[in-house]
C-alpha cells in the first residue's frame, strides 16, 4: 500500500526577539554567577528550538569573522540584533528619522 508522507513542518534556527536581546545583554553584563546561569536559562527558554547539548546557548567566537559552531553563531546573531536596538533606541522617534522643519511664508 502506498501512502503520501505529510511534511511536518519544523521551526529551523532561533528566533530573536526583543525578549531575547535583553536577556542576552543583561547575561553578558552580569557578574553573579548564579544570577547568570538562571538569565542563560531564560534565554534558551526565550529562544526555543535549542538542542539540548548545546551549552552554553551562545558563546564569543575567537574570531567573530568566521564562528565555527552554532553557539558562536548565536552568539553573533544575538549581539548584531542587540547593536541593532540599541542604535534605534538611541535615534529620535524609535529609530524613523527626523522630518525638516516646514519653511513658513
Amino acid at each position: 500500500m502506498v501512502t503520501n508522507r505529510t511534511p511536518i513542518v519544523r521551526r529551523h534556527g532561533s528566533s530573536v526577539t526583543p525578549r531575547a536581546i535583553a536577556l542576552f545583554e543583561a547575561w553578558r553584563r552580569c557578574r553573579d554567577h548564579q544570577r547568570s546561569a538562571q538569565l542563560h536559562s531564560d534565554l534558551i527558554d526565550e529562544l526555543g528550538n535549542i538542542p539540548p547539548w548545546q551549552w552554553p546557548v551562545a558563546r564569543e567566537p575567537d574570531d567573530p569573522t568566521a564562528p565555527q559552531t552554532p553557539a558562536e553563531r548565536l552568539w553573533v546573531q544575538l549581539a548584531q540584533a542587540s547593536r541593532e536596538a540599541r542604535r534605534a533606541r538611541r535615534k529620535p522617534n524609535g529609530g524613523t528619522p527626523a522630518q525638516p522643519p516646514s519653511p513658513t511664508s
